[in-house]
């Protein structure tokens, strides 16, 4: 499985679509220092520096997320590196989670990669430490729901055989398509308004939200053990599960 997830990560690396994101998601770091520095939106240079470089930092699950969705899940099926890789000794389970482990790494890669190049603009822009901190922990914050949710369409591939309609769910969870509708559902569902349920405070992006606000919440590690096994561990045992039932020739 290891010689597999390095074969692959360095195959990624290599694409064209992966680079070229990347630079794209550097420029825009540039663009927020610079607009800091020589534009001011508000009056405070660090508040201009924070909400422009998280705001972005939001748009990176998705401008980093596709091509590395593409890559590691579209080609997998397109090039029929499955059948290959399991015809060579691998399972089907370690499959699945090998595929994860090179999202994950992949994803990894780019959030350090947006940190260390907002440290370096944050310092340029001259603004302050503190702000420079809140900057990239929202990038680690963006990290974990953006995990969260390729595990959900991970379960999606495996189970359709077919990346395209994962591609899509993967897109309306990143742009927050999924949260505004379980908000809708929860204020026009007569029941669900007057107790003051909402659909959407259980989604991962809007707990680990709630997470990094409050850091003395008294069911922190609950909530964080929640959100690992609900939104990734179980997906992908989920997957690993649904795959061995399903023929390779497609």
């Amino acid at each position: 499985m290891k010689n597999a997830i390095t074969a692959d990560l360095i195959r990624i690396q290599k694409k064209k679509s992966f680079i070229i994101l990347l630079i794209i998601e550097l420029v825009l770091i540039i663009g927020c220092a610079l607009i800091t520095m020589f534009v001011r939106v508000t009056p405070s240079k660090d508040v201009d520096f924070l909400s422009l470089v998280s705001s972005m930092a939001g748009m990176s699950s998705l401008i980093v997320g596709l091509p590395i969705f593409l890559a590691v899940f579209s080609d997998d099926f397109r090039s029929h590196a499955m059948q290959t890789a399991i015809g060579f000794g691998l399972s089907r389970s370690k499959l699945i989670v090998a595929r994860y482990i090179e999202v994950f790494l992949l994803f990894l890669e780019a959030t350090v990669f947006m940190v260390i190049t907002e440290l370096l603009m944050g310092l340029a822009a001259g603004v302050s430490s503190s702000t420079i901190v809140d900057t990239c922990n929202a990038c680690w914050q963006y990290l974990v729901p953006t995990m969260c949710y390729m595990a959900i369409c991970l379960l999606i591939v495996y189970s359709m055989r077919s990346a395209t309609f994962a591609m899509v769910c993967f897109i309306i969870f990143t742009v927050g398509v999924l949260d505004e509708i379980l908000a809708g559902i929860s204020v026009a569902i007569p029941f669900l308004r007057d107790n003051n349920i909402h659909l959407n405070y259980a989604l991962p992006d809007t707990m680990v939200g709630k997470l990094a606000i409050n850091p003395a919440f008294d069911y922190r590690w609950a909530m964080w053990i929640v959100v690992v096994v609900v939104y990734v561990l179980l997906p992908i045992w989920l997957a690993t599960r649904v795959f061995r039932k399903k023929e390779l020739e497609f």
